[in-house]
């Protein structure tokens, strides 16, 4: 159901001279809509050209703070892998050149550390697989000794079933 401000306007643009709007150029589409929007809504109000300049900043403004880098340091000998990011201020770039031979040191130690990563890694991946097979064997176990209580008790109620058929014979 439309609102019925709306079936005019659709009436007008379905009785319009010429083809539907999606067979005609796009220039041509353009310049159409363009008109049909005039018809719609009126002249559009002309828009200020230029924005209002801002303010000056206060002069209370607090001062620029110095830029600050992060740089990699090891923490301690004993965990090589475990690295720590520390924040120097940048007036200490010419630390940064002795920063990079001690990382160029700590190459060898963080391959060691990545390799011991990968084979701790490797060996939870083992730990679950093994996991997994017990939980699978264990369920497994359990169908099993279920089958069989009910095989046993369906055979001892076949037992019954005959002894009172005989006793009933008697």
């Amino acid at each position: 159901m439309l609102h019925p401000e709306v079936q005019p306007i659709l009436d007008e643009m379905n009785a319009a001279p010429g083809p539907p709007a999606h067979q005609v150029p796009v220039s041509e589409a353009r310049a159409a809509h363009a008109a049909e929007t005039v018809w719609l809504c009126g002249e559009a109000e002309p828009v200020a050209e230029s924005a209002p300049e801002p303010e000056a900043p206060a002069e209370s403004a607090a001062p620029a703070r110095p830029r600050r880098r992060a740089v990699r340091k090891e923490t301690a000998p004993t965990a090589s892998e475990e690295t720590a990011v520390m924040v120097v201020a940048s007036g200490a770039a010419d630390e940064a050149p002795a920063a990079q031979e001690d990382a160029e040191e700590a190459a060898p130690a963080k391959k060691t550390a990545r390799k011991t990563a990968k084979k701790a890694t490797a060996k939870k991946a083992a730990t679950k697989k093994t996991a997994a097979k017990k939980t699978a064997a264990k369920k497994t176990t359990a169908k099993k000794a279920a089958k069989t209580a009910k095989t046993a008790a369906a055979k001892s109620a076949a037992k019954k079933t005959a002894v009172s058929a005989a006793a009933d014979e008697s």
